[in-house]
């Protein structure tokens, strides 16, 4: 815009008083200008000129009123995304856990507040999901807490609701399905903004974690399905989201969550985690590197 004004006021020079010698000159007049911050050392004197400066000083204003609102609409959307995040340290823990969620609200006598969760959830979703698709810069605003971000806060939500769908038999099935379907639709967005390919159908939890949560679910009062159907369904669910979501948790940096994130190495308070890396193979005592 400043560029723009300031070929248009150095086509009217002879209108400026006193003319302008140069384009620098009028470069200097444009910005201080459209800032506003002009010092009257130059005056338009022509009808032309003073209609550029009116539409300069008029763009100058409604630029500026436009980044405040900016400012406040991106604070606005990062608050209230947070407000959830923080809020669910209470049941799942920090970092987050879809088991400890459910364990937390069974084991409390919060049956009722689950259904309020998966309802709120499933509300935060589309509110993120238009928010973060509409200014991208949001995904990288980082949670301002210890052990907490809004990706794995997310993950344990759609975790919980998995478990709720494919292994828990209770009345909780309907909202976790409601918001396991706003949920992924907001992955499935997001990965196309990360321009991930087709969804890969591995679950990223192995059986012997599952048949883990399970027996915490048993043991915090939840009805379950026989294990091996629910384990079939719960990797057929699981699937539809966890490596996107594990992507863009690497891809923003995010600390890992239990079944978020890198699973390479998850720092859990009780030092466990899948580790990948290759054992080592002991030397055959032939070997030029055994000490023979």
């Amino acid at each position: 815009f400043m560029l723009g004004y300031a070929l248009t006021l150095d086509g009217l020079r002879s209108q400026i008083h006193p003319m302008l010698d140069n384009f620098g000159e009028s470069l200097y007049f444009s910005a201080t200008t459209i800032v506003p911050l002009s010092y009257g050392d130059f005056v338009p004197t022509g009808l032309g000129a003073r209609l550029a400066i009116i539409f300069e000083s008029a763009t100058g204003v409604g630029i500026a009123a436009l980044v405040i609102t900016l400012l406040f609409s991106l604070y606005a959307s990062f608050q209230a995304r947070e407000e959830m995040v923080v809020q669910l340290d209470a049941v799942a823990g920090a970092p987050p856990s879809g088991v400890q969620l459910l364990e937390t609200v069974a084991e409390r006598g919060l049956r009722g507040e689950l259904i309020d969760t998966f309802d709120e959830w499933r509300a935060w979703s589309a509110a993120v999901l238009e928010s973060h698709l509409a200014y991208p810069v949001l995904l990288y605003f980082r949670s301002s807490h210890d052990n907490e971000a809004w990706l794995n806060s997310f993950g344990a939500v759609m975790d919980a609701a998995a478990l709720m769908i494919s292994t828990v038999d209770e009345d909780e099935e309907g909202p976790a399905r409601l918001m396991f379907t706003v949920g992924n639709h907001l992955v499935e967005d997001l990965a196309w903004y990360f321009r991930y390919g087709a969804s890969s159908a591995d679950p990223l939890v192995d059986r012997e974690e599952f048949n883990e949560a399970v027996a915490r679910l048993k043991a915090a009062g939840y009805q379950c399905h026989p294990s091996d159907a629910a384990w079939q369904y719960f990797t057929k669910v699981r699937g539809k989201y966890a490596s996107r979501l594990s992507l863009m948790s690497q891809r923003l940096a995010i600390t890992p969550a239990n079944w978020i994130g890198d699973r390479s190495y998850v720092p859990h308070a009780d030092g466990r985690g899948r580790s990948h890396r290759k054992k080592k193979v002991p030397l055959a005592s032939g070997s030029p590197r055994s000490g023979s």
